[in-house]
């Protein structure tokens, strides 16, 4: 635990489920995203930023996860299809 606290910078420490919309990409945790709430159509979105899912068709999320290195008893996963915003558009400094 040691190690996840002293990567705080300029914040402090949460407890665990005190943020239950933050959700972290499976295999790749410098990524994660928000839970949005149902909308009319009755489905759930996590928004995340274009650049995790360029290239994707579907992805997976981790929610719950408290402890990267351990699995907890209220963790799960969900998957779902990647739908980008019709004006992204990426690019490139070189």
């Amino acid at each position: 635990m040691r190690l996840l606290i002293s990567r705080i910078v300029g914040g402090q420490a949460i407890q665990q489920g005190e943020w239950p919309f933050l959700v972290g990409m499976v295999g790749d945790f410098m990524c994660g995203g928000t839970i949005i709430t149902k909308n009319d159509v009755g489905d759930d979105f996590i928004l995340t930023a274009a650049h995790c899912v360029e290239g994707m068709s579907t992805v997976k999320y981790a929610v719950g996860d408290w402890n990267q290195f351990a699995s907890e008893a209220n963790e799960f996963t969900v998957t779902g299809d990647v739908t980008m915003h019709p004006g992204m558009e990426f690019f490139f400094i070189y």
